[in-house]
C-alpha cells in the first residue's frame, strides 16, 4: 500500500549511509576572491551580521565543508555546514543570472554556481576554478562526500588563474 511504501522509504532514508571512498574524502582547496566585483552581496552581509569583511572571510574560510549534494542546476555544489555567524536567508528576489563560479551562502549552506544561471543565495565571492565540463565523460570534478575548504585570493590572483 501507499502508506507502507512511504514508511519503508522513510526508514530507508533515515538509515541510509552512503559509502565514501578514499577519493571522495580527500580535501580540495578552492580559491575564492571576495573582491567587491565578485562578492555581489558582501555589503548586505556585513550590515546584517555586524561583522567586518575580514571576519566574514575568516569565518567562511576556516571551515572544512563536506559536499552534501549536487543539484538545482547541473554542477551546483551544495556544501555544509556553514558557521552559525554567517547564516543568512535566501534573497527575497532571486537573480535572473549569477555568473559562473559564484559562491553563495544561504541558511546553513554555502554553494558554488558552477555554470551560473538563476540564483537566490547572497553571493559572497567567486572562484576561477571550473568544476563542471559537460564535454567530459565525468563532467563534474567534485562528488558528494568530498571535503572542501576555501582559500581567499586577490583579484590579481583570480585573473592569473583564469588566464592559465
Amino acid at each position: 500500500t501507499r502508506s507502507q511504501y512511504l514508511l519503508d522509504l522513510k526508514h530507508f532514508l533515515g538509515t541510509y549511509q552512503p559509502e565514501f571512498t578514499e577519493e571522495s574524502s580527500k580535501l580540495i582547496t578552492v580559491p575564492i576572491c571576495y573582491d567587491d566585483e565578485f562578492a555581489l552581496d558582501m555589503n548586505e552581509i556585513l550590515l546584517s551580521k555586524g561583522l567586518s569583511k575580514a571576519e566574514v572571510i575568516n569565518a567562511h574560510c576556516q571551515i572544512v565543508y563536506q559536499v552534501k549534494m549536487i543539484g538545482f542546476t547541473p554542477g551546483f555544489i551544495y556544501l555544509g555546514d556553514l558557521s552559525d555567524e554567517l547564516i543568512l536567508p535566501r534573497l527575497k528576489t532571486p537573480r535572473v543570472f549569477v555568473p559562473p563560479g559564484s559562491i553563495g551562502i544561504a541558511n546553513k549552506r554555502t554553494g558554488i554556481y558552477s555554470l551560473g544561471g538563476p540564483g537566490g543565495w547572497p553571493i559572497i565571492g567567486r572562484t576561477p576554478t571550473n568544476f563542471f565540463d559537460p564535454m567530459k565523460e565525468s563532467p563534474l570534478s567534485i562528488q558528494p562526500g568530498m571535503r572542501l575548504r576555501f582559500e581567499s585570493i586577490t583579484k590579481e590572483e583570480f585573473s592569473n588563474m583564469l588566464s592559465n
